[in-house]
C-alpha cells in the first residue's frame, strides 16, 4: 500500500471550503474491487431490516459507538419501521441510524486493506500533511457501513479531534447517485459569527449547528475517494442518509487522531445559546 503513501505526500491541500486533503481514485482498480466486490462488503439484496442485521452479524459486522447512531438495534429497528417516534439524536436532525464496525475474519485482501487503513503508517503521513504530532494522538479507525437514517448535522468536529478522515468504498455501482453521502458547508452570513466565536474562543468547545444555518459547498460523491482534514472552527461537515439499506449500504474507511483528554476545554455552548443570542442581539461571551 505504499502508492497511497506515495499520493498523500505528493498531494497539495485544497482550501476550499476549508483547508482539507481530497484525493480520488485512491486505490488501485484491483484494490478497490478486493474490497468492494468482497462478499462480506457486497452481498445480496436482503428482504428486511432483520435480514439485513443478520447478514451484517454473519459476514462480521459488529454495532459501533458513532456520532448519529444509537447501538440499541432494538430501538433503531422500531423507529426505522414506523413504530416508535422517539428520535434519541441530538435536536438539531430529523432521524438517526446504526454504525456498523467490520471485524477481520479473515487474512485476505481485504483484510489487508483493512489494516493499512488504521496502520500508524497511513495515519502518521496523513497527520505530517497537517502538522500534526503524531505521537501526541490516540487513533481510532475502521470499515464502517451505516443504515438509513444516519444523520449528523453540520459540526467542525469537537476540540479534542486532530485529524478526521474518510474514504468511500461503497459497493453499489450506482452509489453516486444514492442520498447518503457528506456534505461540506459553510455557514450563512447571519450564522458567521459563530465560526468567529470558536476562532477567537479556544477554551469552548464546538457544537452541531442546524442545516439551515449553512450551505452545502460540495458532497463527497466519488467512490474510491479520500478526504482528510484537521478540524477547525470553518471545517463544517454533515451527513443525512435516506437510502433503501437493503440493496446497498454507505460503506467507508473511517479514521479519527484524538488528543489527550486534557484537552482544556471550560465551556460547551450549545447552538440554542448562539440562537437566543442571535435573536436578542448579544454577544456571546
Amino acid at each position: 500500500m505504499d502508492y497511497v503513501l506515495e499520493k498523500i505526500a505528493a498531494a497539495k491541500l485544497v482550501e476550499s471550503p476549508f483547508r482539507h486533503l481530497y484525493l480520488g481514485d485512491l486505490l488501485t482498480r484491483e484494490d478497490f474491487e478486493a474490497v468492494t466486490r468482497s462478499p462480506m462488503v457486497d452481498f445480496a439484496r436482503c428482504e428486511s431490516d432483520e435480514d439485513l442485521c443478520r447478514r451484517l452479524e454473519q459476514f462480521g459486522w459488529h454495532v459501533k459507538q458513532h456520532p448519529g447512531c444509537i447501538q440499541d438495534l432494538q430501538e433503531y429497528l422500531r423507529w426505522h419501521s414506523g413504530t416508535s417516534k422517539k428520535n434519541r439524536n441530538q435536536a438539531t436532525c430529523e432521524g438517526y441510524g446504526v454504525a456498523f464496525r467490520w471485524q477481520p475474519v479473515s487474512s485476505g485482501r481485504l483484510g489487508e486493506i483493512a489494516a493499512f487503513f488504521s496502520s500508524d503508517a497511513f495515519l502518521r503521513a496523513l497527520a505530517e500533511k497537517f502538522g500534526i504530532d503524531f505521537a501526541t494522538t490516540s487513533k481510532e479507525a475502521g470499515l464502517h457501513k451505516y443504515l438509513d437514517g444516519y444523520e449528523i448535522s453540520p459540526h467542525p468536529d469537537w476540540r479534542r479531534k486532530a485529524l478526521t478522515v474518510m474514504v468511500n468504498v461503497n459497493p453499489s455501482s450506482k452509489s453516486e447517485e444514492l442520498d447518503f453521502h457528506t456534505h461540506y458547508l459553510r455557514f450563512k452570513p447571519q450564522w458567521r459569527f459563530i465560526q468567529d466565536y470558536w476562532r477567537d474562543h479556544p477554551d469552548a468547545d464546538r457544537c452541531w449547528v442546524p442545516w439551515d444555518w449553512c450551505d452545502t459547498v460540495y458532497q463527497q460523491t466519488a467512490n474510491n475517494s479520500m478526504v482528510a482534514f484537521a478540524p477547525g472552527s470553518n471545517t463544517l461537515h454533515a451527513v443525512k442518509a435516506r437510502y433503501d439499506h437493503l440493496a446497498t449500504q454507505r460503506t467507508q474507511f473511517y479514521a479519527n487522531l484524538n488528543l489527550p483528554p486534557n484537552t482544556v476545554v471550560t465551556r460547551k455552548p450549545s447552538w440554542q445559546d448562539f440562537h437566543d443570542h442571535a435573536i436578542l442581539g448579544m454577544a456571546l461571551r
